[in-house]
């Protein structure tokens, strides 16, 4: 007779309580760092130490590069403005030096052709052009957008699979509008937002290809959509909160497709949620003293699950 003996052991590691999901680049002691957020509780975790080891400013918020794990912002330590590059899930940082040196309001990843875009103020008025994280190297496309003042307000964000970039422009003299940037060639078009409503908050849902925005009502803030072909503004839902104030930073804000929920950063403390088929929102507090520089969803970083199966 044969006897036939299987055991099974599973090993867990990892927290399960804790998402790794929401990533964030934190200002912490006047330097950078980065960590996750979990939006069910507001709990927050920083991975390393702090990136520069001193005072540490950035700008144009962050890009994140989900194949290759690489979270990407631009800083200015004493050294000069430089391109850096984040390693996930460790947190350690390399970085170059901006050549030639460009003033940046946004910092894009397009997965597909593995570039990454920067969003530049070019002598008050604004165009686009490559940064590669590598060398520091910035090319600029095409001629600045306006060919005079064009000052923007809310972020910039990135249409991967339509090869645009998509950021809300205000010309002198004229009114907010939604700017639809082409990639390969720098060259922009316009349509004024109809109705006018502030923009606070731009993220592109690469999946449902939709253009989603927080807008500044009254003070407080509701979800919609932007139509760049034509500029229309679609309320969805009610103002969050009940309509009541709401402060947001332009650049912590991130999309989860796999759900179809909205993040961002209210009141510098609170994390929110908001639904993008209905627009409602629910929010946690996050610790006192939490300051987010920037938002970035990553479909990959889910709980460790390690199984091992042994048969005798």
């Amino acid at each position: 007779m044969i006897r036939l003996m299987t055991w099974m052991a599973i090993f867990v590691v990892g927290s399960f309580g804790m998402t790794q999901n929401l990533l964030a680049l934190f200002s912490v002691a006047g330097d950078r760092q980065v960590g996750s957020i979990d939006p069910t509780n507001g709990s927050i975790a920083l991975f390393a130490s702090p990136i520069n080891g001193a005072s540490l400013s950035s700008s144009g918020g962050s890009a994140y590069d989900a194949t290759g794990n690489l979270l990407y912002f631009v800083g200015s330590p004493m050294a000069g403005t430089s391109i850096y590059t984040v390693s996930m899930p460790g947190g350690t940082a390399t970085s170059q030096l901006l050549s030639p040196s460009q003033s940046v309001l946004g910092l894009e990843y397009d997965a597909g052709e593995g570039v990454s875009y920067g969003f530049f103020s070019v002598s008050g008025d604004r165009q686009i052009g490559t940064v590669n994280p590598v060398n520091g190297t910035t090319v600029l496309l095409g001629s600045p957008i306006n060919g005079a003042s064009l000052s923007s307000s809310a972020n910039s964000t990135l249409n991967e699979t339509g090869n645009r970039l998509y950021f809300v422009g205000t010309p002198s003299m004229g009114v907010p509008s939604i700017y639809s940037v082409n990639t390969a060639t720098g060259a922009a078009t316009a349509q004024a937002l109809s109705p006018n409503t502030p923009v606070s908050m731009l993220a592109f849902n690469q999946s449902a290809g939709t253009l989603y925005a927080l807008f500044s009502i009254s003070g407080g803030r509701q979800l919609g959509t932007i139509n760049p072909g034509t500029g229309a503004v679609t309320l969805i839902g009610s103002p969050l909160n009940g309509g009541a104030s709401i402060s947001t930073g332009s650049d912590s804000v991130a999309i989860n497709e796999a759900s179809d929920d909205l993040y961002f950063v209210g009141d510098s403390v609170n994390i929110y949620t908001v639904d993008l088929a209905t627009g409602v929102g629910s929010s946690q507090a996050m610790p006192a003293g939490t300051t987010v520089v920037s938002l970035e969803y990553d479909p990959n970083a889910l709980p460790v699950e390690l199984i091992m199966y042994m048969v005798d």
